[in-house]
């Protein structure tokens, strides 16, 4: 029986992670309609390098964290260690802006969508310990209030000065404002007194924690192989049109993520606990879910979704009804993967995960690229799709 705190943390979770996940598709709207196809195209690239990035500072270590039910490393570690990859991701943002210096503007726009992640990925790990200890309402209530804000604050930017640059500003000086003023001073509650230090325990961890870096990372490029494609053998306006049609199918995937994080803790208890049959009947009843939700989701978008995008965005998107039912089923089977993956992480299989994630990352870059050349936006499409099929097997 789920009790009242519980609901409140499911409660503001939801509607946290909710509003989050329309970052990239609100964004993306906003630019494509204020400045153009061109313009939206190159922030689509600098959002999604963005995501990329953050891996760095993620480093894996909040799924490691929620599914340590066994205490290994003390909530300290866990933030000590998060302040040594986020300097690390700092770093990483500064030298693949460079790549882009004769850009100019692009430069900058990857320059802030990176640094827009740091103080995020800092709160990331502070959530983490809200969650153990019972109080994810307050991680939810974070992630509202700053995706809130953002959106206030990029909307706004960009309408009243029409410039990307002081609009991504402006994402960076609000999550820097969100992470001193809410998240630090909730962490305290939890925790009243820490100290920096690169200890042996850090070391550990980041030891520990690295197959899972270096999975998250693959991943992030995985499900965005086709983008680097395109921004390679493409053009900015076939990178927009394949952003929107993956859209609707990403918004489903980032909102199974934040049903999904919330269960592993108890998932890691039930397998511990040598509960495998409760274990299974989970895994079972989340891939069900997500077949039918898939399902559900390709004829609402054939019938009229295509159609609504259209409306938003103001391009024209039904000759492209078949790349957004296969951007779906890729939907599907990313999701289901996503749930495996997570559980091997949960039973600590992180070697077999990294294996599986390699190989599968060498056919994306091998394929994209081919798919791309061959059949432009369409092949992009079919690469993904395939790519996601081999990810879950």
């Amino acid at each position: 029986m789920m009790t009242k705190d519980k609901r409140n943390n499911f409660l503001w979770n939801t509607l946290g992670a909710g509003l989050n996940a329309f970052h990239s598709p609100l964004f993306l709207m906003v630019v494509s309609r204020v400045l153009g196809m061109r313009d939206a195209g190159y922030y689509s690239l600098a959002f999604t390098t963005g995501v990329l990035l953050s891996n760095v500072g993620l480093f894996g270590v909040r799924s490691y964290q929620i599914t340590d039910v066994q205490n290994e490393h003390a909530d300290g570690v866990y933030l000590n260690t998060r302040i040594v990859t986020s300097f690390m991701m700092t770093i990483a943002v500064l030298l693949y802006s460079l790549t882009k210096a004769d850009g100019g503007t692009l430069f900058l726009i990857v320059l802030l969508q990176g640094l827009w992640r740091v103080p995020e990925v800092m709160a990331d790990v502070m959530h983490g310990t809200l969650q153990m200890n019972g109080r994810l309402d307050l991680a939810g209530k974070s992630l509202l209030t700053r995706a809130s804000l953002c959106i206030a604050a990029f909307i706004t930017s960009m309408y009243v000065t029409k410039n990307l640059v002081i609009s991504c500003f402006s994402l960076v000086l609000v999550n820097t404002l969100v992470f001193f003023a809410y998240d630090i001073h909730n962490y305290r509650k939890i925790i009243r007194n820490h100290r920096f230090a690169l200890d042996r325990e850090v070391k550990a961890l980041l030891n520990s924690c690295l197959p899972l870096f270096l999975i998250s990372l693959i991943y992030a490029y995985l499900i965005n192989a086709p983008r680097y494609s395109i921004d390679s053998f493409g053009t900015p306006e076939i990178q927009t049109l394949y952003s929107i049609i993956v859209l609707p199918a990403s918004m489903i995937w980032a909102l199974f993520i934040l049903v999904l994080n919330p269960l592993l803790p108890h998932l890691a208890k039930l397998y511990f606990s040598g509960k495998h049959k409760e274990f299974l009947k989970y895994i079972e009843m989340m891939t069900a879910g997500i077949v039918a939700f898939s399902v559900l989701y390709l004829v609402l978008m054939y019938v009229g979704g295509i159609r609504l995008f259209e409306i938003v965005y103001k391009v024209p998107l039904m000759e492209y009804r078949f790349e957004f039912m296969l951007a779906g089923a890729a939907s599907c089977f990313l999701c289901i993967a996503t749930v495996f993956s997570n559980l091997l992480i949960v039973i600590r299989r992180k070697r077999l995960l990294l294996i599986s994630y390699i190989a599968t990352a060498l056919f994306a870059l091998g394929s994209s690229i081919r798919f791309v050349i061959r059949a432009g936006l369409s092949g992009a499409l079919w690469s993904y799709l395939i790519t996601m099929i081999l990810l879950m097997i």
